[in-house]
């Protein structure tokens, strides 16, 4: 269950002074109905926020939140302004898209000089996790370290629990998450795992597949 402690985050305002705004995980879905727009998708893109990673992952993330913003999509945001993180998060404000920021106490220093729509900010990072996942209406799993590897298990786990309809795409790109595929295979067959993944998660390896993945759920 979610705590239900609320926390009172000071923002900033435009003329320099703070309004300070009430959140509580307790009170997820009604930021979400107010975040929610009629035409668009709230959008959780996981991935990397280191800067030393090859370019090419940095490219990736550049290429796939334009798509999103560009159908004016709405980012929620988990991250930090580096790496593909930054990249994603550049991109939706470019297009001037909402982007709903979450984080947890530990890490909210990372969101300083950026500019957001909401915030929320959770006591841990496991509560974080789960408050993207219930903010979102599609997932995005780009290349990542530990935290989109943690990221991505969990909202897979949450979502065969709840049965619900979001959508979470799995990009592997130059094979990066093949062995993580393996192992859920593996697990499979093992008997580990009773479920059918592929009702759960997409896998595209490539634009063209992700853009039909996104053009079939409209």
């Amino acid at each position: 269950m979610w705590k239900t402690k609320s926390y009172i985050k000071p923002k900033r305002t435009k003329y320099g002074g703070t309004a300070k705004i009430l959140y509580s995980p307790i009170r997820t879905n009604l930021f979400s109905f107010l975040f929610k727009g009629s035409e668009y998708m709230r959008v959780f893109i996981g991935c990397s926020s280191y800067d030393s990673i090859n370019k090419k992952f940095k490219d990736l993330a550049c290429d796939v939140a334009e798509v999103l913003a560009k159908r004016g999509d709405k980012l929620v945001f988990g991250g930090t302004d580096s790496g593909m993180m930054s990249k994603c998060y550049q991109t939706f404000k470019y297009h001037e898209c909402k982007v709903k920021a979450v984080s947890d106490v530990k890490y909210i220093d990372d969101l300083k000089g950026m500019e957001y729509d909401r915030e929320v900010v959770t006591p841990t990072t496991f509560e974080r996790c789960k408050e993207l996942y219930l903010s979102s209406e599609l997932i995005v799993i780009l290349p990542g370290g530990l935290g989109t590897l943690s990221e991505v298990m969990s909202m897979i786990e949450e979502k065969r629990t709840r049965d619900d309809l979001k959508d979470i795409i799995i990009f592997n790109f130059d094979g990066y998450y093949d062995s993580l595929l393996v192992q859920i295979e593996k697990e499979i067959d093992l008997g580990f795992i009773h479920d059918d993944i592929s009702k759960l998660i997409n896998v595209v390896t490539n634009m063209d597949e992700f853009n039909k993945c996104i053009e079939r759920r409209n």
